[in-house]
């Protein structure tokens, strides 16, 4: 069953897997830079999107300025603090110095190696970010800078020195305009965005019509800017599809969108429409993507999401491909928060021995990468039991990176 990952540029559908990968890839900078404090991004302030989008392949580009050759040569030491750290991003920040953004990355992901033992300082055990909060915080930021850097025509159409009831004819004129030109899908795009960064009662009306259109890619453009804009009445306009849109597509749609909120990163309200949809919505499609959409969820705040990822890993009469689809959100979770809570560890353990093909060849790759010092016993057990030369080799791998981690520790 082909689950469509959340938050990836274009929205196409990808196979669990691969949803993984793009989301390991996605959030390789900020766990170096979540690692190493939350003081790195207090530069940042508070800003109304979420996550990166792709680049306009035929949008014109401003003209560049070439950077002079003789650029400051930067090199951090080790021990860095995070005042120093937060300067340096802060001077890169204004000229785009990337080698400085790079070797302030560098000291964090040094920092992080050598903090093995992350799950106890997660979210809510001292109070401080979680993981899942600081890269949602990193994503919202690098989302309106790219953003604010594209010339299309809905830029031109925000521009801040217009009255916002002009600003909001042009963009909607543009997000409804049929698609003529090679620039009408990066223009149509960004003024969905702009339209939900202006946090009006007409943007919103018009964003929510507009994921009402029969047309699915026009719908998709619709529900991400609504959630993007973090305005609690345009995320309420999703909540309310996901609860009861009669088309399964809307309800999908909204699933998708509303991973990528700060509620779902805080394990909120959200997070917990999301677990429902996850656990009971009618449509097995729209379950699949919920679930899916869980791996960006504050598992150890959002019970109900726990519960739901639970009973899916405990239930051997449960739809396969959804029980898979939950162990591809644990890994992706994982990748971002370097932990799991302990019962759904447990879960994982449990599912083990009973399952069976590809689904235990994922739950041992998940255990091989979050597993702690008792897992190994349970891999020991299975394996004993198998027969399988595959199978075999991909357990005694499992086994051999535990037992190195903790070790290590």
């Amino acid at each position: 069953m082909a689950i469509q990952a959340p938050g990836l540029v274009g929205w196409g559908e990808v196979s669990g897997e691969a949803a993984l990968k793009v989301t390991q890839l996605g959030f390789a900078f900020v766990l170096g830079l979540a690692v190493g404090g939350s003081g790195a991004l207090a530069l940042f302030t508070p800003v109304r999107e979420d996550t990166e989008v792709a680049p306009a392949e035929t949008a014109p580009q401003r003209p560049r300025t070439e950077r002079r050759a003789a650029r400051e040569q930067v090199s951090l030491p080790e021990d860095s603090g995070d005042p120093v750290l937060a300067e340096n991003l802060g001077r890169a920040q204004f000229d785009r110095d990337w080698a400085r953004v790079a070797e302030v990355a560098r000291i964090l992901r040094a920092r992080g190696r050598r903090r093995r033992a992350l799950g106890a300082a997660r979210s809510g055990a001292g109070g401080g970010p979680s993981l899942l909060l600081l890269d949602h915080e990193y994503r919202r930021k690098a989302f309106l800078l790219q953003l604010r850097e594209r010339v299309t025509p809905a830029a031109d159409a925000a521009r801040e020195d217009l009255p916002v009831a002009e600003r909001e004819r042009r963009l909607r004129d543009l997000l409804f305009a049929p698609r003529v030109g090679p620039d009408a899908e990066a223009a149509r795009r960004d003024a969905a965005y702009h339209l939900g960064l202006l946090g009006t009662a007409a943007g919103r009306e018009a964003l929510a019509r507009a994921f009402e259109e029969s047309d699915p890619g026009l719908a998709r453009l619709a529900a991400e800017a609504l959630a993007r804009s973090e305005d609690p009445e345009a995320i309420g306009v999703l909540v309310e599809a996901l609860r009861s849109a009669i088309d399964p597509a809307r309800r999908a749609l909204a699933a998708e969108a509303l991973a990528w909120t700060r509620d779902a990163a805080l394990g909120g309200p959200v997070a917990r429409e999301l677990a429902r949809a996850a656990r009971s919505d009618r449509s097995r499609a729209v379950r699949a993507h919920a679930i899916a959409s869980l791996a960006l969820v504050d598992l150890d705040r959002c019970v109900p999401a726990r519960e739901a990822l639970v009973s899916l890993l405990a239930d051997p009469v449960e739809d396969a491909e959804l029980r898979r689809a939950a162990v591809a959100s644990l890994r992706a979770h994982w990748a971002i928060a370097r932990a799991l809570p302990g019962e759904l560890l447990v879960a994982l353990e449990g599912a083990l021995l009973p399952s069976t093909g590809a689904l235990r060849a994922e739950v041992v790759e998940a255990l091989a990468e979050a597993g702690r010092a008792e897992t190994v016993a349970v891999l020991e057990r299975a394996l004993f039991a198998s027969k399988d030369a595959t199978e075999r080799g991909l357990l005694e791998r499992a086994i051999a990176s535990i037992r190195e981690r903790t070790r290590s520790r």
